[in-house]
């Protein structure tokens, strides 16, 4: 099954990429960066021992998840991307 999985470079995404990897599914990572570091890719990478499928985009622009579902055949997504600052979110409600 190949599955979309949007915060996918997190500490909880990085831990069901590897879980789905492990059961056969074909993962692509779906993260802005916001929250994560491009060098999780290459780590878990060497960890799978083979390339991850990772697309940088943010899900607030139509444009960057509209290609992901345009060029890949999706059968499921895992949601996981999201801001998590509590004080953040009372400042700046609107961006939550």
């Amino acid at each position: 099954m190949k599955i979309l999985l949007t915060g996918g470079l997190g500490y909880i995404g990085s831990n069901i990429f590897l879980a789905l990897n492990q059961q056969g599914h074909e993962v692509i990572i779906f993260d802005n960066l916001a929250n994560s570091d491009i060098s999780q890719v290459s780590r878990l990478s060497e960890f799978i021992n083979k390339n991850v499928t990772f697309v940088e985009g943010d899900l607030t622009n139509p444009s960057d998840i509209n290609q992901v579902f345009l060029t890949s055949n999706i059968d499921a997504v895992i949601h996981l991307a999201g801001l998590k600052s509590v004080s953040e979110s009372i400042t700046n409600p609107l961006k939550y």
